[in-house]
């Protein structure tokens, strides 16, 4: 990518062909005051630098979509005010059919422009069918940036400027890229030719970010000057949104100047096989960043099983006569990496589909991890997501025992995110917020039941402290209307108590209504376990939640029937057919490559 063309120290695929709170600035592309720079490599492509030494949260960049839009796939959206399409009767745009919360959606901006394009499909082949999910929204964004010609002709010209894959998605026979082009170039009949709508497609796809709307709807906008920031697999900025799209980008450690500007296109929790097929395959390099070179992936192991003939080692990823292996480099004993990702399918379909924490003690949880790790190890990618499964289970439970394990859960997970995302990470920054709250809650446990003196009740309690304040040091940094402040509001709640219970006043990060200053504040995660990137804001969250599920459950027998139905039928057509079923959307857990696991930043999810 360099966005399309570049990454952070990656290998290209071989024999392909090749291609040619702040202010928010109403230009889209940099900032002169910006401190970073463009750089070029022939492997690296086009991407950004820091142009002096940043500590950690200092901003570097912040820019506003030049389009926005819904994702490729989702449940009904009004192209008019990117809401949630409620009433299964479907309004629709009295000229393009397209659905609407409203016929004053009609008229709006954002919709008005792209009406008498869509409206072309007279006979009403690309617009989604029934209320539920739909993939026919690809269509959308890919429109909205073909209009750039003639309301933004600056950013359409950038835009024509980012490198291109389509060589590679024409190869691969990519049907959801083709079937987009097809439809955009021969029933909508647009004014630009095949070539560049492929384009503009690819640049799409490879470059958007993903971010949630106020009210929890997920969208994908088109960055130009982000579409710079290059991969790594150990990120060095982190990406946050305000409430209307405005990207943010902030130094996550410590950079030097000339340092590269990073962010992970994949979930870092991803083992090394997972990502690096994701980058191949959506972005046609193989990683080579600092994590994917190290064997160890910085002494974490995360993806290696332990090798089974000697002590305390590792098997490490090698490949061997052009196929990928597993090799200690003690014993020399190796496994094929098919053999290994058949092993961990087997141990995640256990927690995917066997509910095998459900209803289990804090003792069967202890020992059911102990099985995980006596089979992998305590830092591997199989433990991890067993542990996140663990925590969904135990939270409802208080006990001195679930919150002792819980305690030693999230320091663990604290540890290996640190080696993964380190410093001012939102992924750090909520399971510090979580750890804290657990150190808190069973310091009052053991104090209540007499195990702990007043000092050692106090020195505790400031432990706890001590995490929330740089749980609050970090979300601090998202910018104003970001729905991730809500997790501050639910830290500023913690250390309100903490810091009362101790005497002491409590540091200000955010101002809190009179009633939730003291107050506990209401889980935003039912499962309990961190999630850096809550999608919707508190006083939204059951409604929304509630909302998701009526649309998922009413995809119910009779409308996939309608669905076949509807696909056999455009099947017929001569310009555009479903790529995918009409029916309920996947799970948003640790299979989907975009949406990640429930650890998994969507601010600023870069696709």
């Amino acid at each position: 990518m360099g966005g399309a063309e570049g990454h952070s120290r990656c290998s290209q695929m071989p024999s392909r062909p090749q291609t040619h709170r702040q202010k928010v600035p109403s230009e889209t592309l940099q900032a002169p005051d910006f401190p970073v720079a463009e750089q070029s490599s022939p492997d690296a492509g086009r991407f950004l630098v820091a142009q002096r030494p940043m500590s950690p949260g200092e901003l570097l960049v912040y820019e506003s979509p030049v389009a926005l839009g819904p994702r490729a796939a989702c449940h009904l959206v009004c192209l008019g005010c990117h809401e949630l399409i409620s009433d299964e009767a479907v309004p629709r745009c009295e000229r393009c059919w397209w659905p609407l919360c409203s016929q004053r959606c009609s008229s709006s901006l954002r919709h008005a422009e792209e009406c008498p394009v869509l409206a072309a499909d007279s006979q009403r082949t690309g617009q989604p069918q029934f209320f539920g999910y739909s993939s026919r929204y690809d269509i959308i964004l890919v429109v909205r940036c073909l209009l750039l010609r003639k309301t933004n002709p600056d950013a359409w010209r950038h835009l024509l400027d980012l490198a291109s894959h389509v060589p590679y998605r024409l190869l691969e026979d990519d049907d959801d890229h083709q079937i987009t082009v097809d439809y955009v170039t021969q029933v909508l009949k647009v004014e630009e030719d095949a070539q560049v709508v492929h384009h503009v497609r690819d640049a799409i796809t490879t470059n958007s970010f993903e971010w949630t709307s106020p009210s929890g709807v997920r969208l994908r906008g088109l960055y130009l000057q982000l579409a710079r920031l290059n991969h790594s697999c150990r990120p060095s900025v982190s990406v946050s949104s305000d409430g209307k799209g405005t990207m943010f980008v902030r130094a996550a450690r410590d950079l030097a100047g000339g340092d590269a500007l990073t962010v992970a296109y994949t979930s870092t929790l991803h083992p090394l096989w997972e990502r690096r097929a994701y980058t191949k395959q959506t972005h046609y390099f193989t990683c080579d960043c600092e994590r994917c070179s190290d064997p160890t992936e910085l002494g974490v192991h995360y993806s290696s099983l332990p090798c089974p003939e000697c002590r305390d080692q590792f098997l490490e990823p090698t490949t061997w006569l052009g196929d990928a292996t597993w090799e200690c480099p003690v014993c020399g004993r190796r496994q094929e990496e098919a053999a290994i990702r058949d092993e961990v399918d087997r141990w995640m379909s256990r927690f995917d589909y066997d509910d095998t924490f459900i209803k289990s003690s804090p003792t069967a949880v202890r020992g059911i991890l102990d099985g995980v790790q006596m089979a992998f190890h305590a830092h591997h990618y199989v433990w991890v997501m067993a542990a996140q499964a663990a925590l969904r289970t135990l939270a409802p439970d208080h006990s001195r025992k679930a919150m002792t394990l819980k305690r030693q859960l999230w320091q663990r997970l604290l540890h290996i995110y640190s080696v993964l995302e380190p410093g001012m990470t939102r992924r750090r920054g909520v399971t510090l917020y979580h750890l804290g709250t657990v150190e808190a809650d069973l310091t009052r446990i053991e104090k209540r039941e007499g195990t702990l003196t007043d000092h050692f009740f106090r020195q505790e309690l400031h432990r706890a402290l001590q995490h929330l304040q740089e749980a609050a040091d970090i979300m601090n940094l998202e910018p104003s209307g970001s729905h991730e402040l809500n997790w501050l509001r639910k830290i500023q709640v913690a250390i309100n108590v903490v810091a009362e219970e101790l005497g002491e006043e409590p540091p200000v990060y955010i101002s809190l209504p009179s009633e939730e200053k003291n107050g506990e504040a209401t889980p935003m995660e039912k499962n309990g376990h961190a999630s850096p990137n809550p999608r919707v804001p508190l006083h939204r969250q059951t409604t929304v939640n509630d909302k998701t599920k009526k649309l998922s459950g009413r995809c119910t027998q009779a409308q996939r029937v309608g669905n076949v139905i509807c696909q056999r039928l455009l099947a017929l057509s001569k310009y555009f057919s479903v790529r995918k079923p009409l029916g309920p959307p996947p799970g948003d857990h640790t299979t989907a490559a975009h949406t990640e696991a429930a650890h998994a930043p969507h601010a600023g999810v870069k696709l």
